[in-house]
């Protein structure tokens, strides 16, 4: 009989044993890594996306919580490099044990982050990475991507070149500058038919400067020399500021106008560049006062500002985006009543949330967000020297028409050997 008792007396002291780290674990906080670029070039543009991010973090904690349980942000800067960006997401996995990933600002980054995705089998959420490799060959069951891609930013880009600059232009001109990487390369390869159905007469020059350039006074000299009558801009972050700064001091938009595909109308820019931005330049952002200016877009700015802290008008283009990066998330989860990997993917294939701006919500098949992109031409604010996305004219461009269709990207995969 003693010894009967002291069997099941063992039995339940192992049982508690075990269980307590599984009990402890669900009670403790639900976390999310961040890997982001918060020093070099991309810095002053990613400050606004961990911004939308913990917002929505802290809202959701004040609120109790998701499924009972706080949230945590736990931040990793990859300082722009994707080798950086694989090791803090490989180590925030197995370490920090991190339920979620966000991240992914460039390219190189995003591609990083869904290899780890798939090697871990552990749902990431790429705020950028625009290539379409990322959601056709590169696509896994367990990332996901936010931004608008490059199939979108081309074809729109050369809509925007062919109705606002070449109308009526005899003998047009075009120069297409970009860094030679994953993203101007994939811009080029819908710019370049798209412009060339618009605008059948059109001569295209190209300038190719290596990712990182500092001096661009060889491209600019070419630029002065062919007299383009549009500058085609495809260079991003500290990239663009350099190559814009030096585009303005060496006189180019004196005789050639611009349209970036850069996200150059975002508020982050507009601080960075200022008058080195030429007026009456086309460009886009993901969010802007101009659009749609309703009372649920200025009671989210005022409360990004309570939460900031600050008196600012002006709110970073990257917060929306970022916030809805979370509330897409944190609707999957409360969707599967899991934080479990595979439960909380298979719950984001088709998620959906309503924003001032629209619908947003992730496609079933291959994880691309549809949401869309404001475009417009920056000019001065009249009676101000801020400079602003012109109101009148500010265009909102759903993503959706530029996608693949199921069956396209089936035919993609096919065709790149993945499926």
């Amino acid at each position: 009989m003693k010894k009967g008792w002291g069997a099941l007396l063992l039995g339940m002291f192992v049982i508690a044993v075990f269980a307590f780290p599984v009990q402890a674990q669900e009670k403790g906080p639900i976390k999310i890594g961040a890997v982001y670029t918060f020093t070099g070039a991309m810095a002053f543009l990613n400050e606004g996306i961990v911004d939308g991010h913990t917002l929505a973090i802290d809202e959701i904690n004040k609120a109790g919580g998701l499924l009972g349980r706080q949230i945590e942000i736990i931040k990793r800067d990859d300082a722009g490099k994707a080798d950086l960006a694989t090791r803090y997401s490989r180590e925030l996995i197995m370490r920090e044990n991190v339920d979620f990933i966000v991240g992914g600002y460039g390219t190189i980054q995003a591609m990083a982050l869904s290899a780890v995705a798939r090697d871990f089998k552990k749902p990431i959420f790429i705020f950028g990475g625009h290539s379409t490799r990322i959601t056709t060959e590169d696509w896994s069951p367990y990332h996901f991507r936010y931004s608008i891609t490059t199939s979108a930013e081309g074809k729109t880009l050369a809509k925007i070149v062919a109705e606002e600059y070449l109308k009526d232009v005899k003998d047009p001109k075009v120069y297409y500058e970009t860094w030679d990487f994953e993203f101007g390369r994939d811009v080029h390869r819908y710019f370049i038919p798209a412009i060339k159905e618009y605008v059948p007469n059109v001569k295209l020059y190209e300038g190719w400067p290596r990712v990182g350039e500092t001096d661009y006074s060889p491209y600019i000299s070419q630029i002065l020399a062919y007299k383009p009558h549009v500058l085609a801009h495809v260079i991003f972050a500290g990239g663009a500021v350099a190559n814009l700064k030096q585009c303005a001091q060496m006189g180019v938009f004196k005789n050639t106008k611009m349209a970036s595909a850069c996200v150059v109308a975002s508020n982050e820019y507009r601080e960075v560049l200022k008058d080195a931005i030429p007026l009456g330049s086309w460009s886009w952002c993901y969010d802007d006062e101009s659009y749609p200016g309703n009372e649920e877009q200025k009671e989210f700015y005022e409360r990004y500002r309570k939460w900031k802290g600050t008196t600012k008008r002006v709110v970073p283009s990257h917060v929306w985006p970022a916030y809805n990066m979370i509330k897409l998330w944190e609707a999957a989860v409360r969707k599967a009543g899991t934080t479990d990997s595979e439960a909380v993917c298979k719950a984001m294939e088709g998620i959906k949330i309503d924003t001032y701006n629209g619908p947003v919500w992730i496609r079933d098949f291959d994880h691309q967000v549809v949401s869309g992109h404001i475009w417009g031409p920056l000019v001065k604010k009249s009676g101000s020297d801020e400079i602003i996305l012109d109101p009148e004219k500010t265009r909102y461009v759903p993503v959706e028409p530029y996608l693949f269709t199921k069956d396209e990207w089936h035919a993609a995969r096919k065709a790149a050997g993945v499926e």
